[in-house]
């Protein structure tokens, strides 16, 4: 490795392998925070409001640079993040979409009709749910509607609550929908429907997360060696964990790092780190003046 991004050192002009295995880090992050911008900011949501749960092998090695450069503060590594995938596939949900044309305008909308499609949605999804070994108690139905303005060339779709089903529900529902989208939704426009969807969800049985005991060990204990890492540009010794052997709710400081099967979690320097009672860990970043 330090021979391949020392050739690129070389061809770049950049001054030693090192900075320039640093750089590619970096450009790595804000290939990812933009990708996670486009699905808040430009969705309407403050990234800062929400906790970064980064999975896969290499995914919490770049959690906490990630975190701060999109503004956020706290950090979830799940358990076995490395088989994060894996274990979702085996636990989540099958949901299925069912999706008709339905073209109206609010202004003139048969309501009795889109209910009866909406309906008919929900039947069939029974049948379909029903076939696949799924009781009604473990059935679960939501439904959304694409809507745009009138004359305008493409739809947005919205999520439809229980009682949003009437002319006046739907318009206010859309303008808000539309407003966080797009920072301004005129209240006067003719508004039309193009499709109606229903999720079709048959609930699943959900592993149960056994929480861990206090211990009586000692940070040390979960301390396997000290080793020399690249933060802010220099080298520095750091502590290196193994996750297993770290007591609960006994927090330590980062620059470290947390090693296990499958992952590793980089902290960086400024950032405060603890193992919680399920097995995870949190991380926070320091308050800073």
């Amino acid at each position: 490795a330090q021979a391949a991004v020392g050739s690129l050192a070389k061809r770049f002009g950049v001054e030693d392998s090192e900075r320039m295995a640093d750089g590619i880090v970096r450009l790595a992050v804000a290939q990812m925070a933009s990708a996670i911008r486009e699905i808040t900011v430009e969705r309407g949501y403050d990234p800062a409001d929400f906790v970064l749960m980064p999975f896969g092998g290499a995914g919490p090695m770049h959690a906490t640079i990630l975190a701060e450069e999109i503004g956020m503060s706290e950090v979830l590594v799940p358990n076995h993040p490395g088989n994060l995938s894996s274990l979702g596939q085996l636990a989540t949900d099958q949901v299925y979409e069912a999706v008709r044309t339905y073209l109206a305008r609010l202004d003139s909308l048969d309501l009795d009709g889109l209910l009866a499609l909406r309906d008919a949605h929900v039947a069939n999804g029974r049948t379909e749910l029903a076939g696949r070994g799924f009781p009604d108690g473990r059935m679960r139905f939501t439904h959304a509607l694409d809507m745009r303005f009138a004359r305008q060339a493409f739809e947005i779709t919205v999520e439809i609550p229980d009682d949003a089903w009437s002319p006046a529900a739907l318009r206010r529902t859309f303008l808000e929908t539309y407003e966080k989208h797009f920072g301004h939704a005129g209240s006067d426009g003719e508004i039309e429907i193009v499709n109606v969807r229903t999720r079709i969800i048959g609930v699943t049985r959900k592993p149960e997360i056994k929480h861990l005991r206090r211990g009586k060990g000692a940070l040390a204990d979960a301390l396997k060696q000290h080793r020399r890492a690249w933060f802010d540009g220099a080298w520095t010794k750091v502590p290196v964990y193994e996750r297993e052997q770290l007591p609960v709710e006994t927090a330590f400081r980062g620059p470290a790092i947390v090693e296990e099967d499958g992952s590793t979690t980089v902290i960086s320097p400024g950032w405060h780190g603890r193992r919680d009672r399920q097995g995870n860990l949190r991380l926070t970043a320091a308050q800073r003046k």
